[in-house]
């Protein structure tokens, strides 16, 4: 476990809101999301990608994946793979995902607490509802700000800045977990506290761009370092 402490952090801090990104920070929905970006891949006239390749665009937009993904930087042609992808999530998204082992227990830990919690994630709401549902677990979610509730997605901070005018509190009451440097740059710039989780693809030096007041491994990390 590695952890990294900044000036911000003090032992006594009380939030009164817990944000989580959804892909690699509480879940993981990698075999939907190469099946969609294949899909997409296919209409817009590309050759399919593989799971490594899809792996580090996870998180990212729509539209930043097709480029990523093929170097095309053509908005049309971006519009064609995106709408692809949706038909192809609305299909089986939610029968590939799954929730981390830590996810319920973590959830649940923050709600006897009387904490509230939101997800802010590129995911599109109705998805994050399917995905807790089969886990009979959307009561442990009192707000999802999905891709389709922001005009700009994270690394902007208007997703996780929409979840504090939600819930009428100030950014120190706060706390973001994420997986990425994404995450953790949306944060700064809505100015919440962050930790970064190693079940991604940041295993540490990427979480040093932007102030963290922890990168742990897990999940039940999270819980034991926040809970102390």
């Amino acid at each position: 476990m590695f952890v990294k402490y900044t000036n911000r952090y003090s032992p006594n801090v009380t939030y009164q809101v817990i944000l989580c990104d959804f892909d690699y920070t509480l879940g993981d929905s990698t075999k939907g999301i190469v099946q969609c970006v294949n899909a997409g891949l296919k209409a817009s006239g590309h050759p399919p990608s593989n799971e490594d390749s899809v792996k580090p665009t996870i998180g990212l937009s729509l539209e930043k994946t097709y480029e990523v993904l093929t170097g095309d930087k053509d908005t049309q042609n971006a519009q064609i793979f995106t709408e692809a992808f949706k038909n192809e999530a609305d299909r089986d998204m939610a029968n590939t995902a799954y929730l981390y082992d830590g996810a319920l227990p973590f959830l649940r830990s923050v709600k006897d607490r009387g904490k509230k919690i939101g997800i802010v994630t590129t995911k599109y709401n109705r998805r994050i509802v399917e995905i807790f549902e089969k886990y009979d677990a959307m009561d442990y979610i009192d707000l999802i700000v999905g891709g389709d509730s922001v005009r700009k997605v994270k690394p902007d901070p208007e997703g996780i800045k929409q979840a504090i005018d939600f819930f009428g509190i100030f950014p120190k009451d706060v706390l973001f977990i994420g997986d990425s440097d994404v995450d953790a740059e949306a944060a700064y710039s809505a100015g919440v506290d962050f930790i970064g989780v190693r079940t991604g693809f940041s295993h540490g030096k990427e979480f040093s761009k932007f102030p963290n007041i922890a990168v742990l491994d897990d999940l039940f990390d999270v819980m034991e370092f926040i809970f102390q």
